[in-house]
């Protein structure tokens, strides 16, 4: 089973690395865990080419560490700059069987809301989402 797991670089996201150790053994499936740097447009110019940079160490930082966590599966990274359910979606049209992420990241509005991001990934995903609690 191939498994894709988008954080946000909060700790709210990394609680989907629970749920997949407690549900699958890392032999038994293929992990990539994605982030998205969201696209940002300040007054109408595009960000420069070295907050770019920056921005890309910070999100390696991030899925380095996120990583670590869940070691022994060996996972992938991915990143991608966008719109993050765009991007989401779009990797998980590469063969992905589910994506697992939490019901809210940084924003975490109120805890029992569902985040933007996560409900426009249920409601366009061709694949099983798994939604773990905040």
């Amino acid at each position: 089973m191939k498994i894709l797991i988008p954080i946000d670089g909060s700790e709210r996201s990394m609680k989907s690395f629970d749920t997949l150790k407690s549900m699958y053994k890392p032999e038994d499936v293929s992990v990539t865990v994605m982030h998205v740097d969201e696209v940002v447009i300040y007054g109408g110019i595009d960000l420069t080419a070295e907050r770019m940079e920056i921005s890309k160490e910070i999100s390696q930082d991030i899925l380095n560490k996120a990583c670590e966590r869940i070691s022994e599966f060996n996972p992938d990274k991915c990143y991608a700059v966008g719109y993050p359910h765009k991007e989401i979606l779009e990797k998980a049209k590469e063969g992905y069987d589910m994506i697992i992420m939490t019901k809210s990241g940084k924003s975490g509005l109120d805890r029992l809301l569902i985040g933007s991001v996560t409900t426009k990934i249920i409601h366009k995903s061709n694949i099983n989402v798994l939604i773990v609690p905040n």
